[in-house]
């Protein structure tokens, strides 16, 4: 601007703001792929810790504190 190049400062702003917004915008769509990732993960992990704490021997059962036992399946 100090050269009187009004336009090209103008340019420059504009493409500042326009690669400023399609980071975020890439940020948004990438939260958006790893949360359905997150999710399908989350079903599964529970899923077998489910299934392994029902496959344990009814002493097992007996011997452990239900609460503690949901707060590790919880973890």
């Amino acid at each position: 601007m100090s050269r009187g190049d009004l336009e090209g400062a103008i340019n420059e702003i504009i493409f500042y703001a326009l690669f400023s917004f399609l980071s975020k915008m890439m940020k948004e769509l990438q939260r958006v792929a790893y949360l359905k990732v997150g999710q399908v993960a989350f079903v599964e992990i529970s899923e077998h810790t489910f299934t392994h704490v029902l496959t344990l021997s009814f002493q097992w059962h007996l011997k452990k504190k239900m609460g503690t036992v949901m707060r590790a399946m919880n973890r």
